[in-house]
């Protein structure tokens, strides 16, 4: 889970279209994994793949509107 929500951070940074803090959140899912705290890890790493993907059809739909 965390590496799709990272996966999606990368893309959408690629397409200029990552939110400013999706990619704490994903590190965020990382340390807390790290902890052993596995479902609030899932919970960011959801917030975080769900911000990004959003991000990244948000970018996709202003394609030359600008």
């Amino acid at each position: 889970m965390i590496a799709e929500a990272d996966e999606a951070t990368k893309a959408a940074s690629a397409a200029h279209g990552a939110w400013r803090d999706t990619g704490n959140i994903v590190r965020k899912a990382e340390a807390l994994a790290e902890a052993g705290e596995f479902a609030k890890a899932v919970k960011f790493a959801d917030t975080a793949k769900f911000k990004a993907e959003t991000g990244l059809a948000q970018a996709k739909s202003q394609v030359g509107t600008g």
